[in-house]
């Protein structure tokens, strides 16, 4: 009898064992997985950083003065009036512009221009609710029961910006401006249990019904040669009128302009 005690003793420690030995290597890949995406942020800093020290020696000082490459990476502060209080957005919601820009020099060898460019822009809204159906008459958010890892709404646009830009020799430059974008994507993404079986999934759902087309508002960016502080104010609203939310975006983050 105390063999067969002792037995189950030892098969009680070796699964309590593997169960602590599954945690602790599924900690280890999400610790890797987050070291892999930092590593990721840190080589395209890096890269940037070098392709704007080879950039300045390739190109001459008049083209360079004509033409700005750059990145904006963001988080953005939806303002939003939702018909369920209990829909709340993310504090965080990090977006990306990548934009070409032509600059036209108001004076000739003058620093200061004017610009006029194409905008790639990609922008995330994070709730802790999910479109109904995202085909509706009428656009209505959910809160989410389930338990759930991410649920978000992906906005794709491709704009038109305008600026002036004031620079100073010493490095310091302001740009102000305006832009006009086109949402040429929008899509709803699901990460969580689904309601029927409870069962984990992810769902992508794509072309979001009674957005509007366009967005426009002004923008800023201040700061030191290659690196400045970004803000965007939007006027337009994401959904159209008495259809859907009031939602519209403020966002605040860096500039990156390597040549």
């Amino acid at each position: 009898m105390e063999y067969g005690k002792n037995r189950k003793t030892i098969k009680t420690i070796d699964r309590r064992i593997s169960r602590y030995t599954f945690k602790y290597y599924l900690c280890l890949l999400k610790y890797d997985m987050n070291m892999k995406k930092i590593k990721v942020t840190l080589l395209l800093l890096a890269t940037m950083i070098l392709s704007q020290g080879i950039m300045a020696q390739v190109l001459s000082e008049n083209t360079k003065r004509k033409f700005t490459v750059g990145v904006n990476l963001y988080t953005t502060w939806w303002q939003t009036e939702f018909l369920n209080p209990d829909v709340k957005t993310r504090t965080i919601n990090q977006g990306v512009d990548v934009f070409f820009m032509y600059n036209i020099a108001l004076k000739e060898n003058s620093l200061n221009s004017f610009s006029v460019g194409l905008e790639i822009r990609n922008e995330n809204m994070y709730t802790n609710a999910t479109i109904n159906d995202i085909k509706a008459d009428t656009i209505v958010f959910t809160p989410i029961e389930e338990n759930y890892k991410r649920s978000k709404i992906n906005m794709t646009y491709i704009g038109l910006p305008l600026e002036l830009k004031f620079r100073a020799k010493n490095g310091f430059k302001a740009n102000i401006g305006f832009k006009v974008g086109y949402r040429i994507d929008s899509k709803q993404l699901y990460v969580g249990d689904r309601p029927d079986d409870q069962k984990r999934v992810k769902v992508k759902t794509k072309k979001i019904n009674k957005m509007e087309d366009f967005s426009y508002g002004p923008f800023l960016r201040i700061g030191y040669k290659w690196i400045t502080a970004y803000a965007y104010y939007e006027l337009s609203k994401k959904f159209k009128r008495d259809l859907g939310p009031k939602v519209s975006a403020v966002s605040l983050g860096i500039s990156v302009t390597p040549f």
